[in-house]
């Protein structure tokens, strides 16, 4: 059986860090990006979910998402593993993952090529959710953020 278990990519920054979801099973561990990020004083490690505090009001929604996020892993590695009669690869795992959470979902409908301030403005959107990291694998900071707005 799989484990699934969350964990912060750097649990002693003093600013935003995200949220990876390990899976473990049959000698394999995949590193599952979760696209969320928090702040490590409102993580609790013990339950591996956002504590409840007064600084941090939004703690329920974003525990719904991370436990919405370890079901669908869940419900994903047991059809993987009953479609293939096997335990599912990593690549394999992550890909059904993807495509379950709509992780490659295109968002552009329209044929034409992109004007310069749209991409511009994807980058910087990108930049502020967290979709688009740094070269280290980290959140854009706030201010990096404001300069190129």
């Amino acid at each position: 059986m799989a484990k699934f278990n969350f964990y912060l990519r750097e649990k002693g920054k003093d600013s935003e860090t995200p949220i990876i979801l390990f899976i473990s099973f049959n000698s394999n561990r995949l590193k599952y990006p979760t696209g969320k990020v928090i702040h490590p004083k409102f993580w609790n490690d013990a339950e591996q979910l956002a504590r409840h505090v007064k600084d941090f009001p939004q703690s329920k929604v974003f525990n719904d998402g991370l436990k919405f996020i370890e079901g669908t892993a869940e419900k994903v590695f047991l059809q993987l593993e009953v479609e293939f009669g096997r335990p599912p690869h990593p690549k394999e795992l992550t890909a059904r993952l993807d495509a379950e959470l709509e992780r490659n979902k295109i968002t552009e409908v329209e044929d034409r090529p992109l004007t310069f301030l749209e991409l511009l403005k994807r980058f910087i959107d990108d930049s502020e959710s967290g979709i688009r990291l740094t070269a280290t694998g980290i959140k854009y900071d706030k201010r990096t953020v404001q300069k190129y707005n």
